[in-house]
């Protein structure tokens, strides 16, 4: 009994430290992409507005729709938490958060692909109009 519920713990803290890690990396995308934005406004306002209207607008939308998938994550995330806090003290069985572990592991792909597009469109746009 001893050994399950030190596993128990054990299991307990590995989760907990994975959900800080995520939490803490979607706060980082947060800020990342509000940072992206300003790029894009600073864009927008110095160029032909007509030209880039449409790229800009595509762009921004794409960052808005990340925020609104980031903060889905981060709630899941917390109520995970919630759940898993519940269970070890009503002595339930934890399950595993590998469906967590997968939607953020997809997130980053996703993620990663955007801001790749992002960047280099920032930097096109900065390269033509320097040129």
């Amino acid at each position: 009994m001893y050994y399950a519920i030190r596993n128990r713990k054990a299991d307990r803290q590995i989760q907990k430290f994975e959900h800080n890690l995520w939490l803490h990396d979607i706060n980082y995308k947060t800020e990342e992409i509000a940072m992206y934005k300003l790029q894009l406004d600073k864009i927008y306002s110095i160029s032909d507005r007509n030209k880039l209207y449409a790229q800009t607008k595509k762009y921004r939308t794409l960052l808005n729709r990340q925020i609104e998938v980031l903060q889905s994550l981060k709630t899941s995330i917390l109520n995970h938490e919630q759940e898993i806090q519940d269970a070890y003290y009503t002595a339930k069985i934890e399950e595993d958060h590998a469906g967590s572990r997968m939607a953020i592991e997809s997130y980053e792909k996703i993620y990663r692909e955007m801001i790749q597009e992002v960047k280099h469109f920032l930097v096109d746009t900065w390269i033509e109009q320097n040129g």
